[in-house]
């Protein structure tokens, strides 16, 4: 790794302690110690990557520890670690096995021969088991990271070296509600939390008049049962079968003749927007899903191969003009584009 302080290329035994032995600076992360392979360096290119409004003049967008901890996981998603740690056990067993049953049988003993013989023959037994039992789990192995791991393995080191936090990083703190000022040209609701949080940072609500509802203990939210009929609703959920019945749910529980609107993340917009995070699918949801015909035969397929992407994992500049272009202005094209969700999207860079 290259030390963040004085540039210099630093092998294993030149950075321990997390230390520079050049100059003697300390550094928050070493790759080798965290499942993302984290470095300080890596984490700026990051920071810096989220922190861009996509632009020229715009100011610098904010983000969330879940959008790096999933902008983070990018390389680790594209490249999953497919090994077994049953096989790996399963080699050396069997090379001691052969070592010592071939010195069993120059020194002719038949008795420790057939005995190193039986126990090699299970322990195979017992890893091949072992190995076809957890594939499922190796092939749905879900987030590399964990959002608690997260914050242990990085950012608290982080801040421990430099005092803040990444550059950009939005503090944690209680999401609620957001209204703008006066009447809501529209309403958005959403079950994440942190998206909620990372759209207020962005100044959507006061830059385009829409109030901004975090999914609560009630279903559905007071503040949606509200709304005029007039005023639509967007509803913004993550790519998995859970979040695609969020919106067939919504239509369901407000009155007649509101507009909902789904503003995604749709599976297919998903799949071409970066690697999944792949999960066990719930049969359950899949089929309730299924019923409502709110995805077609391909998402479906998707989603039940448990493929899944949450919004943390959308680069914050895309998310936000995403859900810009959602929002209704009187465009007809716009309007309708509405029915198809994400496909007013930015394409993803090549």
């Amino acid at each position: 790794m290259i030390c963040p302080h004085c540039d210099k290329i630093l092998r294993r035994r030149q950075r321990s302690m997390r230390t520079c032995a050049h100059c003697r600076r300390r550094f928050a992360l070493e790759p080798k110690a965290n499942s993302l392979h984290l470095h300080d360096l890596r984490v700026r290119t990051l920071a810096e990557r989220l922190s861009d409004p996509g632009q020229a003049g715009a100011p610098p967008l904010r983000y969330t520890a879940d959008q790096l901890r999933m902008a983070a996981s990018r390389k680790v998603l594209a490249n999953p670690d497919g090994s077994s740690a049953w096989l790996g056990c399963m080699g050396p067993v069997t090379l001691f096995g052969v070592f010592v049953g071939f010195f069993a049988l120059v020194a002719q003993l038949g008795e420790l021969f057939v005995a190193v013989v039986l126990v090699v023959f299970w322990v195979v037994v017992i890893c091949l088991i072992g190995h076809v039992a957890t594939a499922r789990r190796r092939r749905l192995s879900g987030e590399p990271m964990s959002a608690s791991a997260f914050t242990l393995w990085v950012l608290d080191p982080w801040v421990e070296v430099y005092g803040v936090q990444p550059p950009g990083l939005l503090p944690p703190r209680p999401v609620v509600d957001v209204l703008p000022p006066g009447p809501p040209a529209a309403l958005l609701y959403c079950p994440d939390p942190g998206t909620i949080d990372f759209l207020t940072a962005s100044g959507i609500v006061d830059r385009r008049g829409v109030a901004l509802i975090v999914q609560g203990r009630e279903w559905p939210p007071a503040a949606l049962l509200a709304a005029d009929r007039a005023v639509p609703v967007l509803v913004l959920h993550h790519a998995d079968a859970a979040g695609c019945l969020v919106v067939p749910r919504v239509r369901a529980a407000l009155p007649a003749g509101t507009r909902v609107i789904d503003a995604g993340l749709r599976p297919r917009v998903a799949e071409r927007l970066g690697p999944p995070v792949r999960l066990p699918p719930d049969r359950s949801l899949l089929r309730e899903l299924a019923r409502t015909g709110s995805v077609d035969a391909a998402e479906q397929a998707w989603l039940a191969r448990g493929n899944t992407l949450p919004l943390a994992a959308v680069r914050p500049a895309r998310l936000l003009a995403a859900v810009e272009r959602a929002l209704p202005d009187g465009d007809p094209d716009e309007a309708r584009a509405e029915a198809v969700g994400f496909m007013a999207w930015p394409e993803p860079a090549a």
